[in-house]
């Protein structure tokens, strides 16, 4: 990833180890998305994955 991104001449802000108050909005969607759908549902398929996860987040 690191070389695709060098290539593409996108520049990577990485949080520190252990500190993810850093990058508090992305910890917070994480957990969210954890909670309530990656935990709610068993997926049996990436099309299945997608469609599920590409509803919980229109709603």
């Amino acid at each position: 990833m690191l070389t695709w991104a060098h290539e593409r001449g996108i520049l990577l802000f990485l949080i520190q180890p252990g500190k993810p108050n850093q990058n508090a909005y992305i910890e917070s969607f994480n957990g969210r998305l954890q909670d309530e759908c990656l935990s709610e549902h068993w997926f049996v398929s990436l099309a299945y994955a997608n469609a599920l996860i590409e509803a919980w987040r229109r709603v």
